[in-house]
């Protein structure tokens, strides 16, 4: 055989071995975030309770200023109507969540320590209002 017809041979044989080099280094892998999983659920027995409910406070923090970012960059080009597009689409799923009977529920079932008005406060106020006072000071001003 000249080295035209065994080239793709041995170019198939590194790549079985490499899958099956990757196969063995991924079931090793399972193996081990299975035993630290276990070592991690018996350290977690002895630790109390969550607090209660925890806002998503990575939206007003991280999302909204990435998204305001963008459609300010965007302003005069079709893309920037993208991000404005998306800031008030996320703008309306926040004010239908704090207006919703059955969101603040099923929540409050979980965690009756939160009432009614932190609900709606929260969500209002940093979710709605004060990304809405932003995007009027940046848009419209």
């Amino acid at each position: 055989m000249t080295n035209e017809t065994t080239s793709p041979f041995i170019a198939l044989g590194l790549v079985v071995v490499a899958g099956l080099v990757v196969m063995v280094l991924m079931i090793g892998g399972v193996r081990r975030i299975k035993s630290l999983a276990g070592r991690v659920k018996k350290r977690a027995e002895g630790l109390p309770e969550v607090a209660g409910y925890s806002f998503p406070y990575g939206v007003p923090l991280v999302f909204y200023p990435l998204i305001l970012f963008g459609a300010y960059q965007g302003i005069g080009r079709w893309w920037g109507w993208i991000f404005q597009a998306g800031f008030f689409l996320v703008i309306g799923l926040f004010l239908v969540t704090a207006l919703r009977q059955t969101d603040y529920e099923k929540i409050h079932a979980q965690y009756p320590e939160l009432n009614r008005l932190t609900w709606v406060l929260n969500y209002l106020i940093f979710f709605v209002g004060l990304p809405v006072i932003v995007w009027t000071l940046l848009f419209l001003i």
